[in-house]
């Protein structure tokens, strides 16, 4: 009865009541098979559906960028343009390139973290070295849109783990901090550590998040609302930054407060 309904994909029963003999020791092992049978199933069935969800969000955050792409391609083929609006075409097809080469890349390492295959090396690494290699590939857009730097606290600490993955997720936090403050503001980091753990604190002048967006913020392809009230980005960033963070053993979060957020880093120290 209980294999019968493990077939049909159903719960099974509360284990039996006590029985001596083989008999009941078979019945109690056919329930435990039974409710494997079915977790297994279950999750499963969420694999696939979360698998479908993201191809359409995929299908969907990629039709836009190349979209755009075919109708800048047409007007360059047909339309007599001069060399201004040819480089301005030009310009843009570029930047949609760019656009789906991140989409790409970062679904790619999406991929990666999903899987498992990746071994997060345990290393003692300081917030400084940190710092230096995620404010690296920054600096441009930080000196096009003055934006200004700020460090507190003890840059001196350490925590453990892999400076490459990890410059991938604070590096995430800060361009994400980066592109959300307007022309002119500030971006500060803070590190402070404690016999347990190390902490990054990452706050902007931005607009501020709101209330609704915060338990969201996370979440893979969700997209806050900028001040225009449009959507801006893939909503993978800080996806990507939480699940390295968490396979560190560290925790993240977001909050927001008079209009600057903040975003905190916890990772096990040495």
């Amino acid at each position: 009865w209980y294999l019968q309904k493990a077939a049909r994909d159903e719960p099974a029963a509360a284990l039996l009541d006590c029985q001596e003999g083989d008999l009941g020791y078979l019945s109690n092992e056919s329930v435990k098979v039974a409710r494997t049978l079915y977790h297994d199933a279950e999750r499963s069935r969420n694999e696939r559906t979360a698998l479908s969800r993201a191809i359409s969000d995929i299908s969907h955050q990629i039709k836009t960028p190349i979209t755009s792409m075919t109708m800048l391609t047409d007007l360059l083929l047909e339309q007599p343009l001069d060399e201004a609006q040819r480089t301005v075409c030009l310009q843009r097809l570029t930047a949609q390139i760019s656009r789906i080469k991140w989409l790409v890349d970062a679904l790619l390492k999406l991929s990666k973290l999903d899987s498992g295959t990746i071994t997060m090396e345990r290393k003692t690494v300081s917030c400084q070295s940190l710092m230096e290699h995620c404010l690296l590939p920054l600096y441009p857009l930080m000196q096009q849109r003055q934006i200004r730097y700020q460090a507190k606290g003890q840059f001196n600490v350490c925590f453990t783990g892999d400076l490459f993955w990890m410059t991938e997720a604070v590096g995430n936090i800060l361009k994400n901090c980066v592109e959300h403050t307007p022309p002119g503001g500030t971006v500060t980091v803070s590190a402070e550590g404690n016999p347990l753990y190390t902490e990054l604190c990452i706050e902007d002048t931005g607009e501020g998040i709101d209330p609704e967006d915060l338990p969201h913020l996370f979440e893979r392809f969700y997209r806050a609302d900028d001040s225009r009230g449009e959507k801006s980005g893939f909503g993978l960033g800080l996806s990507i930054a939480e699940t390295i963070v968490t396979r560190h053993r560290g925790r993240i979060w977001a909050e927001s407060k008079g209009g600057v957020n903040f975003f905190h880093v916890e990772l096990p120290c040495c």
